[in-house]
């Protein structure tokens, strides 16, 4: 019986030493794989030479070891958010282009009517010493009533067909009133509307 003991202990024992040499090759085998697959990645990295790129493994090794950050959103202050003090410069030149089109359009439209309204004063007097008041001077046959406009400040009348009188020029000059620039020039320059005519008379003698 002893005998017997003595033989099932040996074998218990072998048992044991082949269980701790298998797991020692099992260990063994997956230390081999995990320096094959590292082996493997050195060899597909270009830059794994170490002589040709120093410290190259160290910020491999860093890069790996940092984890994520973490994303915080900032509430930003009211200073840095944006407002209407920011696009001031934007704001007062379209202020000053809609101030400069309205006084364009209202000077443009009052000196027409200033023009129209000399002639009409003047209509009768014209008429009387002139047989052709207004002529445009493009139509074939003459005909009256037409102010002329040269431009936005500037409007002439031709009147003709009187004896020993060629025609008179009568050019109504009037103020720049559709320019924003001569307006407030004229604050500390005044100035006025003038109409000068300028008649040219022709003598027959015989």
């Amino acid at each position: 019986a002893e005998f017997d003991d003595e033989i099932e202990v040996e074998i218990d024992e072998e048992e044991a030493e082949e269980t701790q040499n298998a797991e020692k090759t099992v260990d063994f085998d997956d230390e081999q794989l995990e320096g094959a697959e590292e082996a493997e990645e050195e060899e597909d990295d270009p830059f794994a030479d170490e002589e040709e790129f120093e410290g190259y493994e160290k910020d491999k090794k860093a890069s790996k070891s940092k984890a994520q950050p973490d994303l915080k959103i900032l509430k930003t202050s009211a200073a840095m958010r944006s407002s209407w003090d920011a696009y001031m410069l934007e704001i007062l030149m379209i202020a000053g282009l809609l101030v400069y089109s309205l006084n364009f359009v209202l000077g443009r439209s009052k000196n027409a009517q200033l023009a129209l309204a000399w002639y009409q004063a003047h209509r009768e007097i014209l008429e009387a010493n002139f047989s052709v008041v207004g002529d445009d001077g493009v139509s074939k046959e003459c005909e009256g009533g037409t102010v002329t406009k040269q431009s936005e400040n500037l409007f002439t009348l031709w009147c003709s067909g009187r004896q020993y009188c060629e025609g008179m020029l009568v050019e109504i000059k009037l103020l720049k009133r559709q320019d924003l620039v001569s307006v407030l020039g004229r604050t500390f320059k005044p100035a006025s509307d003038s109409v000068v005519s300028v008649s040219s008379i022709g003598m027959k003698c015989g």
